[in-house]
This record gives C-alpha cells, structure tokens and sequence, in this order.
C-alpha cells in the first residue's frame, strides 16, 4: 500500500512538473510574442510619421502642380489674345500700305496718261 502510495504521489509529481513545465513554455511563448507585438508597433509608428510626411510633401507637390496649371492656362490665354492683337495689327498694316500703294499707283496713272495725251 505504500508503495503504491509513493507510486503514485511519484505520478502526481511528475503531472505537476510537466504542467509547470508547460506553463513556463507559455511564459516563455507570452514573452517572445510580446516583442514581436512590440518591434511591429515600433515599425507601425515609423512608418506612421513616414507617411504622414510624405503625404505633406505630396499634398505641397500636389497645390503646385494646380497652380502651376492655372498659371499655364493663363498665360496661355494671354499669349493667344497677344498673338490676335498682334495679327490684327499687321492685317491693318498690310491693308493700309495696300491702301497708299493703290493711291499712289492711280496717281502715277493719271500723271501718265496727261504726260501721254499732252505730247
């Protein structure tokens, strides 16, 4: 009977090792997963403040690029009204000297004609 007592007090031992043995494998578990869990927010803060920066410079990237356009539009505006202007002139100028040049040519034709018919 006492034996088997011993026996047995032996298993319940053994039972109870193992169980800390398992529990100390869980804290053991529990402790590298908490690093983990604490590298990965670490990495998610980094890349937080990278992104949060980044999207800065996109967003001062982005108010440039708009006004970059506007300003093309508007010159481009400007250039095309500069360039009618530009061509209404010279069709005025052209007109004009076509204008004085018929003049000056009827003239020349009167003058010839009486310098003709006075001989």
């Amino acid at each position: 009977m006492q034996r088997s007592f011993i026996l047995k007090k032996k298993e319940e031992n053994k039972s109870v090792q193992k169980k800390f043995s398992e529990v100390e494998d869980i804290k053991k578990f529990e402790s590298i997963l908490t690093e983990d869990v604490k590298k990965i927010r670490a990495q998610i803060d980094d890349i937080s403040k990278d992104y949060l920066e980044l999207q800065k410079r996109f967003d001062r990237a982005e108010k440039e690029y708009l006004e970059a356009k506007v300003e093309l539009f508007t010159k481009g505006e400007e250039k095309e009204r500069l360039v009618e202007t530009l061509r209404g002139i010279i069709e005025n100028c052209e007109s004009e000297k076509a204008k004085k040049l018929s003049q000056l040519l009827s003239k020349f034709e009167i003058k010839s004609k009486t310098s003709v018919e006075s001989k």
